[in-house]
């Protein structure tokens, strides 16, 4: 998707040859549905979703007003993710008429970062809004705001990439599993696996070469079928670490390991 002096152009991988053209009056950004062939239209704090196919259409719009969105985000099929400077909003956009809902305020420490990600767990019961800011030294540090439904409160964790995934326990409903990979100040790489509301805490060193000192990881994501989780780094290496199970003292205990390391530089 291409945005270039009020067109949208969206081309379909299948076909190349054939672009389609949107037509739009203003917007400062767009993002596509995770699915269907709708898109999000973002002007200052105006947001519209259009059909693209198969006939073009308007299905819906909110209006932010002065509000500054920082980011935003389709969260699932029906929910786009509103983060300005003050709060995280969500907007179910399928309900005719319907206006952003506040789910909780932005965290004080994350005022002077730039927010490159967020998340939601299963059952959304807690999220996590992701931030980055540079220190005195020069070095991009993270934090992560995690934020509990339940307790109605936040806390911050040193982390530049977080995602929610499921631990899976015999005869006992699922856990949600919080995973974060972080490049502390002095240049140590930890990836951790963190059971919400239980006794699981895991962690991993991540390796980082000296030829790369200003690299850090930028997104995480997990696969809760493979119980696999993928790490991508600010210079192009990828890691996939499993988080595979041992049994100890004859309960079920679960410990990340490594399995792959790749560069996309050559």
């Amino acid at each position: 998707m291409i945005r270039d002096a009020g067109k949208v152009v969206i081309v379909d991988t299948g076909n190349w040859a054939k672009p389609e053209i949107f037509q739009i009056e203003s917007a400062d950004s767009t993002i596509p549905h995770p699915t269907d062939h709708v898109i999000a239209v973002k002007a200052g704090g105006l947001i519209q979703i259009y059909q693209v196919q198969p006939k073009a259409a308007m299905l819906g719009e909110c209006n932010m007003g002065q509000q500054r969105i920082d980011f935003w985000k389709w969260i699932d099929n029906r929910t786009i993710a509103l983060i300005t400077s003050q709060a995280v909003f969500h907007w179910d956009y399928s309900q005719a008429g319907s206006a952003p809902v506040k789910v909780f305020d932005r965290h004080r420490d994350l005022n002077d970062h730039q927010i490159i990600n967020y998340h939601q767990s299963f059952g959304n019961t807690y999220y996590a809004l992701v931030g980055i800011t540079r220190n005195p030294a020069g070095r991009t540090v993270g934090h992560a705001q995690l934020y509990s439904v339940a307790m109605k409160g936040s806390q911050i964790v040193e982390a530049h990439a977080c995602c929610f995934t499921k631990l899976k326990r015999p005869g006992l409903p699922d856990s949600v599993l919080f995973c974060f990979a972080q490049r502390n100040e002095v240049g140590n790489g930890q990836l951790w696996l963190v059971e919400m509301g239980g006794q699981h805490k895991v962690s991993q060193p991540i390796v980082f070469p000296d030829s790369n000192p200003n690299d850090f990881p930028l997104v995480l994501v997990a696969s809760d079928a493979r119980g696999v989780l993928f790490l991508f780094t600010k210079e192009g290496y990828f890691h996939m670490c499993d988080s595979f199970r041992k049994e100890i003292d004859g309960e079920q205990d679960f410990e990340p390991r490594f399995l792959y390391r790749w560069s996309f530089r050559g």
